[in-house]
């Protein structure tokens, strides 16, 4: 599934960190492809489908058989055929949304760097706070990807400056893709650290830094 777009992903990015103003369509397309695929197989994004899955089949069960099963201790698990499954239902669902949002890349000012998680495609919405995560499809939404540590991918809805956070937005069509990169904007120290630490928030297990002062501030709570 991945064999694709990983074999080209690194030009990508070279090109993303080096020369932004080369992007080509192609690029992004790749791009798309790759964030989506990053963003479904991790760890957290598992974890969460056995659980929807897991209260989709218990709701299906009777409540007689539902209090027997609590009686005796039994309990419901889910394999990792589960997350298979929730693999190829969401493959080409979030590509969509990703190809009608604006792209901005930030840089991380001197002394400061970003940290990158197992969870390496997060989404934010200020009206939904860390470590919970709110749909693709909600004007407030953004997509979060390092791609170094001095460099970081955003992604946002141009419905984000004129509707409210949790705007349910319509489903974007092929002719809706569009892609429009913006670069050169430098964040200073303390929004990355704020970013770090929405990025950490919204890790499942793991995140990684290029020093030990900048993992401790990203365990802080999100100001």
């Amino acid at each position: 599934m991945a064999s694709g777009p990983e074999s080209e992903i690194k030009d990508v990015i070279d090109c993303l960190l080096e020369t932004p103003e080369h992007i080509t369509r192609e690029y992004a397309e790749t791009l798309v492809e790759y964030l989506e695929i990053q963003r479904i197989r991790v760890p957290r994004q598992a974890a969460w489908a056995k659980a929807i899955m897991r209260e989709a089949i218990l709701k299906q069960i009777a409540i007689d058989v539902r209090e027997e099963m609590n009686f005796w201790g039994i309990e419901l698990t889910m394999e990792d055929s589960a997350r298979f499954d929730y693999m190829r239902m969401a493959l080409g669902t979030i590509q969509p949304w990703l190809g009608r949002m604006e792209w901005e890349i930030f840089e991380a000012e001197k002394g400061s760097s970003f940290i990158t998680t197992d969870s390496p495609v997060s989404f934010y919405n200020p009206a939904c706070l860390p470590p919970a995560e709110a749909g693709f499809g909600l004007a407030g939404t953004i997509v979060l990807f390092p791609l170094s540590s001095s460099k970081i991918l955003l992604l946002r809805h141009p419905e984000c400056r004129s509707e409210e956070p949790l705007t349910l937005l319509d489903e974007p069509t092929m002719q809706s893709s569009t892609v429009a990169l913006s670069f050169g904007t430098i964040w200073d120290d303390k929004v990355v650290r704020d970013t770090n630490r929405i990025l950490a928030h919204l890790a499942h297990e793991l995140f990684v830094a290029d020093s030990e002062a900048t993992l401790w501030q990203a365990e802080m709570e999100p100001g």
